[in-house]
């Protein structure tokens, strides 16, 4: 379904059911969980202080990335969708880490935008992959 809000995007269907957001949060862990955490392929995540997750959805990648790297001061997510902003907020709010977690209602494109003037250190996007055959090598991109 494409979204209203921001053209040429697409979302969930069901973004507005409680239950839809729960179902989600507990996707999103267990891709983090599966992939081997968070940021397992950096030898030393302390360097990265201003992170963008690109499409954020629930938010939980980056609430986990703030309880594990207490390094990184600004991590912003960007999420088309309301609803997951919304959610992805009182989740940062409950796991006491908005002090440093934010995220915005904006198409994940003109984001990037930023990532391209140099104001991020890393950047973050996950999706389900359509051939789970290359899940890992679409899912996740740290720059």
């Amino acid at each position: 379904m494409t979204s209203q809000e921001h053209p040429g995007t697409s979302f969930v269907q069901d973004r507005d059911n409680p239950e839809e957001l729960a179902r989600l949060r507990l996707q999103d862990q267990m891709t983090t969980r599966a992939m081997g955490g968070v940021l397992p392929e950096q030898p030393d995540p302390t360097r990265f202080s201003h992170v963008l997750d690109v499409g954020c959805g629930t938010g939980g990648w980056l609430i986990e990335l703030a309880k594990e790297v207490p390094t990184c001061s600004l991590l912003v997510g960007v999420d088309g969708s309301r609803p997951f902003v919304e959610d992805a907020r009182a989740q940062a709010e409950a796991a006491h880490v908005s002090d440093r977690v934010e995220f915005q209602v904006m198409d994940a494109l003109r984001m990037l935008q930023l990532l391209a003037q140099g104001q991020y250190e890393g950047a973050k996007a996950q999706m389900d992959a359509p051939n789970w055959e290359r899940e890992e090598e679409e899912s996740r991109c740290i720059v």
